[in-house]
């Protein structure tokens, strides 16, 4: 019997200490909540844990002392468990691997690869537009001559007035993107070149006009000759033999001629019947505004 009880009471101590020994491994890795789960189970398994308490306590039963140390395990249960889902662990930052990871250096040589890329692609396209603008400026200069030779011997057609208006454009909005100061010497000569050959485009656009309207009419069977006058052609003459006041009328308000002119930049419209002496009538319109 004695040795049974030197048994039971050798092996509570062994578990004792071992529970014992795991605890304080479980606080110094901070798993907190094991450590105090372990230290109760260790108060629980521990012989002198009950002694202590009967000898503290003469009137308590030794079946109320197991059931207190009981207890107190199951509250040590409870905290380890409330303990565990209060606290959250610290979230680990995220690691690159090594191939991905930058370094200042790194990050600096990028950005600067990045700019220079950026300023090859900013000068390959200012280049590439400088070419298209300086090949498009050529072909207007080729059709200015290509018109001068057809108004020499043919009418205008509505297909070159649509061409020359594009022209127009073109040629402002040229002027406009090659001049500012930042563009080299090539950029701001071609814009000059551009502006300089606006007046031009601008002289022929209002003659093939005059051209197409004369014809227009002869093909309504009306013998109407429409010319331009003055070096820039601005003034516009409409001559018919019959010109009366209320043709006039007619021309301004039902055929809005003077808006049309006002279109091409004319500055006077002029209405005549192409006589001279006392029987010679004509009506000047301004169309300045």
């Amino acid at each position: 019997m004695r040795f049974k009880t030197a048994l039971l009471s050798f092996s509570s101590w062994l578990l004792g200490g071992i529970f014992a020994l795991a605890s304080l491994g479980a606080a110094l890795s901070e798993s907190y909540p094991s450590a105090l789960l372990l230290v109760s189970a260790g108060l629980v398994i521990l012989p002198p844990s009950r002694t202590w308490l009967l000898r503290c306590f003469p009137k308590l039963s030794s079946y109320v002392a197991s059931t207190g140390l009981i207890l107190a395990l199951v509250v040590g249960a409870g905290l380890a468990a409330s303990y565990s889902v209060n606290v959250t662990p610290p979230k680990e930052s995220a690691t690159l691997p090594p191939s991905e990871q930058k370094t200042p250096i790194a990050n600096q040589d990028g950005q600067e690869k990045s700019i220079a890329a950026l300023e090859e692609l900013e000068r390959a396209t200012r280049e590439r537009d400088f070419k298209r603008a300086q090949g498009e400026i050529g072909r207007i200069e080729d059709r200015i001559k290509t018109n001068d030779a057809h108004l020499s011997r043919y009418y205008g057609t509505k297909e070159q007035l649509d061409q020359i208006r594009k022209d127009i454009i073109y040629l402002a909005m040229t002027s406009v993107d090659f001049s500012d100061k930042e563009k080299n010497l090539e950029e701001k000569a071609l814009a000059r070149k551009a502006k300089d050959l606006a007046p031009k485009v601008e002289t022929q656009a209002r003659r093939i006009y005059a051209s197409s309207l004369e014809e227009a009419f002869l093909k309504y069977g009306q013998d109407i000759s429409v010319a331009t006058l003055g070096k820039d052609a601005k003034h516009l003459k409409i001559t018919y033999v019959l010109m009366t006041q209320p043709l006039v009328y007619k021309f301004q308000n039902e055929l809005e001629l003077g808006r049309q002119a006002r279109s091409f930049s004319f500055s006077h419209l002029t209405f005549s019947n192409g006589l001279s002496g006392e029987l010679g009538k004509s009506w000047t319109i301004s169309l300045n505004p």
